[in-house]
């Protein structure tokens, strides 16, 4: 997680306002030369699956989901920030939350299609694989016949993990 010092913090809380209703990120001062007095600040980066709202200040970047998150708590984010709706451009509070890389991978577009977390389908095997990954090291957990009995394998391991 990128962290940032207290002057950048306080620039940032000095010189931006956040509408939580809206997730609309203003500035009260001219970033660039060229740019009105208030701006809605941020570009999109159109990254592939997710399009995210970036921010660009005093020549370092950050994700404008991590700022609401700081104007609004005034504490700055030390994990990921999860889009509840998957929506990245949506910074309403509400539907911001801080989670674990794991939840945030449970999250994703094809898992709320309908895909089931830490399964995958083997198509040399025609068979359904649990996997899990623990402190960046994937493990194996198993072959299926369905892919509900490789996400009940991997649900197992989660819960023989957590605290």
């Amino acid at each position: 997680m990128k962290t940032i010092d207290d002057d950048m913090k306080t620039l940032i809380k000095n010189c931006c306002s956040y509408n939580a209703d809206t997730g609309e990120i203003l500035c009260k001062i001219k970033p660039y030369r060229n740019e009105r007095e208030v701006i809605s600040v941020g570009y999109v980066h159109k990254g592939k699956p997710h399009e995210y709202r970036r921010f660009k200040f005093k020549y370092k970047r950050f994700l404008a989901h991590r700022i609401a998150w700081f104007l609004h708590y005034n504490e700055w984010p030390h994990q990921i920030i999860d889009h509840i709706d998957g929506n990245g451009l949506n910074n309403q509070i509400n539907n911001l939350r801080l989670v674990e890389h794991w939840q945030n991978a449970g999250n994703r577009h094809y898992h709320r299609s309908g895909k089931l977390v830490g399964t995958t389908f083997d198509k040399r095997r025609n068979r359904w694989v649990a996997q899990i990954v623990i402190d960046g090291k994937h493990s194996y957990l198993g072959a299926f016949d369905t892919e509900k009995e490789a996400h009940e394998r991997y649900l197992q391991a989660r819960k023989e993990i957590e605290p």
